[in-house]
């Protein structure tokens, strides 16, 4: 498994400009009821949305919105991404040599820091593209705030070798998630007893089939 993680490739886009830049497209308030992954994420507040990269079209050949389906019931509308998030993808795309069509944007809350645990899942998608890596660029408030990521090394599988990536403000990490299990785990409270916020920004980049 090719995991590749640049710590602070993006330190220098403050969480503040991607909270504006992406004020228009978020929701105003938190999709937590509306959570796809309820049952293993728990307790905080989460806001969610799809956006298209570049020119990639936000409507299909039949005119009708191209949608994000995490199941039958939950799905994304498919948004034009702003300038911002554009000239983010254009440095991804240079990092990790591939193009990527859309990118799904998670906003994170947690109460208290550090307390969230996202159970191992696979990030495939009927729309997308299992295959292909996805990259994803985490922006938090508080520069101390790190999530703990895993990734099990075998496809397809829930046991046996896994990588644990410690992601702060501004990382890159490159990963098969389509094809390998992978979630949060919980911090202790000493992890975080000097964070001070929990709101963090997680852009997650992917491709179409």
């Amino acid at each position: 498994m090719n995991c590749h993680h640049l710590k602070g490739k993006f330190s220098a886009v403050s969480f503040p400009l991607m909270s504006n830049a992406l004020a228009g497209v978020l929701p105003e308030r938190p999709q937590s009821k509306w959570n796809p992954y309820k049952k293993t994420i728990s307790p905080g507040h989460i806001k969610y949305a799809a956006l298209a990269i570049g020119d990639q079209p936000t409507t299909g050949p039949d005119g009708k919105p191209v949608v994000y389906k995490f199941s039958k019931t939950k799905v994304l509308h498919l948004q034009k991404a702003p300038s911002d998030i554009d000239a983010i993808a254009n440095c991804v795309a240079r990092c990790t040599g591939i193009n990527y069509d859309i990118v799904l944007v998670n906003f994170y809350e947690e109460t208290p820091p550090g307390v969230t645990k996202l159970g191992l899942h696979l990030d495939n998608e009927r729309l997308m593209d299992a295959e292909t890596p996805i990259t994803s660029v985490t922006f938090t408030e508080d520069a101390k705030y790190k999530t703990r990521f895993v990734v099990f090394t075998e496809p397809h599988k829930q046991k046996g070798d896994k990588q644990v990536v410690h992601l702060g403000h501004g990382d890159l990490l490159t990963a098969p998630l389509g094809t390998h299990y992978h979630g949060v785990l919980p911090d202790t409270v000493k992890d975080m007893r000097h964070v001070s916020s929990s709101r963090r920004i997680c852009l997650t980049f992917r491709r179409i089939k």
